[in-house]
């Protein structure tokens, strides 16, 4: 089992994840990504590794999700969708971010969105954040080395915003 199976396990052993004072909080999947379309999206600048072996396995997902008013949860985009967020981002905020940041999903409830850095020369090549309009890129939360790593951390905080605790 490779690092992106591994830190998917928690979330697809049960689509319940938990009861919450929402309502149920639930996981749901997508079927594989065809590399056909990561690469037609993509080009030759692929995302790191870690996004490439998650989009294998699913072109994307909803975890924690509030299913009751929709408040709660993280939605992992699609390849085209990463695309076309990353791009509004770019354009939107580009005194924050940078034409190779890749906006991986974006948190229900709030105008979080998690991202990854897509630059392979850059050295935090890889690392995932949370990033919020209202903040500069400097104050942004460094949640894992790669997605894998956020994933599993995400899993252990059991949904909670582990980067907000004090």
């Amino acid at each position: 089992m490779n690092e992106i199976e591994e830190a998917l396990s928690p979330y697809r052993r049960a689509w319940m994840a938990r009861q919450s004072p929402l309502g149920p909080l639930i996981h749901t999947f997508y079927a594989p990504a065809e590399s056909s379309i990561v690469e037609e999206v993509f080009g030759d600048n692929l995302p790191p590794k870690s996004v490439l072996e998650f989009w294998k396995r699913t072109a994307g997902g909803r975890l924690y999700e509030d299913v009751t008013y929709g408040q709660w949860g993280l939605i992992l985009f699609a390849p085209e969708k990463v695309k076309t967020r990353s791009e509004e981002a770019y354009k939107n905020y580009p005194e924050n971010y940078r034409a190779s940041d890749l906006v991986l999903g974006e948190f229900l409830g709030d105008q979080d969105v998690l991202f990854i850095v897509g630059e392979a020369a850059r050295p935090d090549f890889g690392r995932v954040y949370v990033a919020s309009p209202l903040d500069s890129r400097s104050e942004w939360s460094l949640v894992g080395d790669d997605l894998a790593d956020f994933l599993r951390k995400f899993a252990q905080a059991n949904g909670e915003k582990f980067w907000e605790r004090y």
